[in-house]
């Protein structure tokens, strides 16, 4: 089984009702920019502009850089957000936040994930879901 831009090819056949990645992780984006400016709104009131790092897989065409650059330029100074290259296929990509976020890795401030780690993920305590009072406030 191999990733395409439309489906999963098993066989050399699509297999319908594959929900693709790349249009799963561009919501995640989306969700990603509103985390960011929610984190900075908790940060100290110091000026100083915060780096929040943002671990992602290499996306060629620039569109997250691009989402991370309009992101940081709409904080008005709060934060600016820093893009971190995960590996390349899922599997890496996995492994290695499993890694520093088992370790407690403290560098780690967003994470571009794929849905399928959401359960693991959250079963070790690395993501958390928003109440509604968070949801309103942001």
């Amino acid at each position: 089984m191999y990733k395409t831009g439309t489906g999963v090819r098993s066989g050399g056949r699509e297999e319908p009702g594959v929900v693709r990645l790349p249009q799963v992780r561009m919501a995640g984006l989306a969700i990603s920019c509103v985390l960011a400016a929610a984190l900075a709104a908790c940060g100290g009131s110091s000026g100083a502009t915060a780096t929040l790092n943002w671990y992602i897989f290499p996306e060629p065409s620039g569109s997250f850089a691009s989402a991370a650059s309009q992101c940081s330029a709409a904080s008005g100074g709060r934060y600016n957000i820093a893009l971190n290259s995960l590996p390349s296929d899922s599997d890496s990509q996995r492994t290695q936040l499993v890694r520093r976020l088992a370790a407690k890795d403290s560098a780690i401030d967003i994470i571009g994930m794929d849905v399928n780690w959401t359960a693991e993920f959250a079963d070790a305590g690395w993501i958390k879901p928003w109440s509604s009072s968070d949801a309103s406030q942001v």
